[in-house]
């Protein structure tokens, strides 16, 4: 009778199996990545204060959330129907269309969210990326730089 041992191809299989791959392979769920609590915002001022915007994004619990504002006096650059890009990390994240308000001002909002409700808010663009802080928002020409909110 032979002695029994390991043949190098029972090591080969036995390595295989204890390879990330395989884990990923059986079927088995990855640890769970802790889900994210940030909330960034920046603000807009323009035209001697007259023209202001804010941009907020949130990410909590696996939940992204976006809006951004315009608001301005009538005359001067803005009017109603302007067209507004809407642009974070170099991304195009939608559109703001001026409208006159309640409060005789323009404005404008989107609003954005990666659970979206009908007639409430849009989904985010295929593709839209997971901001941090430092990253770029714009509204047209307007600009601020995502910081850590409250």
């Amino acid at each position: 009778m032979q002695p029994r041992h390991a043949s190098s191809a029972c090591l080969a299989l036995l390595a295989l199996l204890a390879s990330p791959a395989a884990f990923a392979a059986s079927g088995k769920p990855p640890k769970p990545v802790p889900p994210r609590d940030l909330r960034l915002e920046c603000r807009i001022r323009a035209d001697g204060g007259a023209t202001t915007g804010k941009v907020r994004y949130e990410d909590r619990k696996g939940r992204r959330q976006l809006w951004a504002t315009l608001e301005g006096p009538i005359g001067g650059d803005l009017a109603a129907g302007h067209v507004f890009d809407v642009v974070l990390a170099g991304v195009k994240a939608g559109q703001i269309t001026l409208a006159i308000g309640a409060s005789g001002k323009l404005e404008g909002a989107l609003r954005l969210d990666s659970k979206p409700v009908a007639g409430g808010t849009k989904a985010f663009p295929p593709g839209f990326p997971i901001l941090d802080a430092g990253a770029a928002a714009q509204i047209g020409s307007y600009g601020c730089t995502l910081q850590k909110g409250r």
